[in-house]
């Protein structure tokens, strides 16, 4: 029996949460109180918090950081429970201090399986085994890495059988046929059926010798997170396995950097070829690792270079020709923009791995800030700002990304809840935030000037609206130190994010 501390604000979850784990015969504590979360934990001492990832006032991400700098709390296993399934939030998720990540709905027993594997239960260091769908890949090596655990990992798909060996969570070797190393383990996170089976190893001398330098395990689902993403801003570009695929005659074009890992000659190569090739067949020729195969073969669809039948999309002859000298001139200012946010993170002594902007609106604000996304010039090259601008419309929020050879840039636009206590969950990982006013409720705008300012990150924050929000403003920011005010709201999108340069 061990003692567990159940962190939800969802009331149904965390009694369903607290009586799975109390059947199971561990003592539970609970509730729905993010700051009392922290408090519990250092007075009760659990063994075990099950945290869901969302909660109002504190996110799972700023409780787990609390957690992380207390020495009382620092030990304690923590497993995130959330709704958010991307790659992404899993891996943001085990990087701001958590050991394991459940996506909600979930089985009673998966969650006993996962909270004893984090106890160290007899059960779960041993012998793990079971079928891919209900567990996935990147769920066993986040788990196998968090445990330090160290053994040999084997997953029998229908594309082979492939193997892992680690030792204290670190991976030794990589066989996937016929890759190995980091190909192997890419190649490996993009299975979705199958069997697996971990037998720990007591004696690590035990395992064969390896024969490569430990594999970078965060790195490589980092990567297989980026292709994803990719993938699925060109969902409907990926042909079913079947369609006859055919090489565009004299077809060219340039390809940017974050795409030079992608088997293209090698797919153009073979559907120029005589006989007909499909995305299944080029899946069983094992030309490359599928999730870069399957972007590489969306990214020749959509670009006109890979004939896929009818039905697929193309641009008109001539249409970039048209607006060639509006996107470029978009894109000169939006790589500046893109710089001035990588400036003030370099500034704060952020890493410029990963930068974020976050973007509120007031509902009086809120067009405003919508309309510059919907007016971005169409090209491939301005892709994800003319997605968000969709998502905006039907969604009514969203997310851009934008990649350069510094590093990335994100930028979320939401509006701002009319709340006391408004629930943002990027909020702990952004650079810079921007708030337009408009007709909102000052308790809101200031529960996020406040939660800014007493933050232990380096934040920066903005006001904007028309002259006639200035008073108002003033009153906002009145006794800030990391908060200014701008009479004027950009117009266009590269403008939103000049506004972050550090001179300024």
């Amino acid at each position: 029996m061990a003692r567990i501390l159940v962190v939800d604000d969802e009331p149904v979850q965390l009694r369903v949460s607290a009586a799975t784990l109390g059947k199971a015969g561990h003592a539970v504590m609970t509730t729905d109180d993010a700051h009392l979360a922290v408090t519990l934990a250092a007075r009760e001492q659990p063994e075990l918090i099950v945290l869901d990832l969302l909660m109002p006032g504190l996110t799972g991400f700023e409780i787990t950081s609390e957690l992380r700098r207390d020495d009382r709390t620092r030990g304690i296993p923590v497993l995130f429970v959330s709704s958010a399934d991307s790659p992404e939030d899993r891996v943001r998720g085990l990087r701001s201090g958590g050991d394991d990540y459940l996506v909600k709905p979930f089985a009673g027993d998966e969650l006993v399986i996962r909270a004893e594997r984090l106890l160290g239960a007899e059960r779960g260091d041993d012998c793990l085994s079971g079928r891919l769908g209900a567990y996935t890949v990147w769920d066993l090596m986040q788990h196998l890495e968090h445990s330090r655990l160290s053994g040999r990992l084997v997953v029998q798909s229908p594309d082979g059988r492939a193997e892992l060996r680690l030792k204290d969570g670190a991976a030794l070797s990589a066989h996937f046929s016929p890759w190995s190393g980091r190909e192997a383990v890419l190649a490996l996170l993009g299975q979705r059926e199958g069997r697996f089976s971990f037998d720990s190893a007591r004696e690590i001398d035990a395992l064969p010798a390896a024969e490569e330098a430990p594999l970078p395990l965060q790195d490589v689902m980092l990567e297989a997170s980026t292709l994803i993403d990719e993938l699925g801003l060109r969902r409907g570009d990926l042909p079913e396995p079947f369609t006859p695929l055919k090489a565009s005659i004299g077809a060219s074009t340039r390809w940017e950097e974050r795409f030079s890992s992608l088997p293209i000659e090698a797919v153009l190569e073979r559907a120029g070829r005589p006989e007909a090739t499909s995305l299944e067949a080029l899946r069983r020729a094992r030309i490359a690792p599928v999730l870069r195969l399957d972007l590489a073969v969306a990214l020749l669809v959509e670009r006109g270079l890979l004939d896929a039948g009818v039905g697929q999309r193309r641009l008109p002859t001539g249409a970039h020709d048209l607006t060639g000298l509006r996107v470029n001139s978009f894109l000169r200012e939006e790589d500046e923009g893109a710089r001035d946010v990588m400036a003030l993170a370099l500034l704060q002594k952020r890493s410029l791995g990963s930068v974020h902007v976050l973007l509120l609106a007031e509902p009086g604000a809120w067009k405003g800030v919508v309309d510059p996304f919907s007016a971005v010039p169409v090209d491939e090259r301005t892709r994800p700002w003319r997605i968000l601008g969709e998502m905006l419309a039907t969604k009514g929020s969203g997310t851009a990304v934008l990649r350069r050879p510094e590093g990335l840039v994100s930028v979320h636009v939401q509006p701002l809840p009319d709340s006391p206590n408004p629930s943002i969950a990027v909020f702990p990982l952004c650079t810079g935030i921007a708030l337009c006013l408009g007709g909102g409720s000052d308790r809101a705008a200031q529960a996020v000037i406040t939660r800014l300012e007493s933050s232990d990150r380096e934040h920066r924050g903005l006001l904007l609206g028309p002259p006639a929000e200035a008073d108002r403003a003033a009153r906002l920011l009145r006794g800030t130190k990391r908060w200014r005010f701008h009479d004027t709201v950009p117009t266009t999108v590269p403008r939103w994010l000049t506004l972050f340069n550090p001179t300024n």
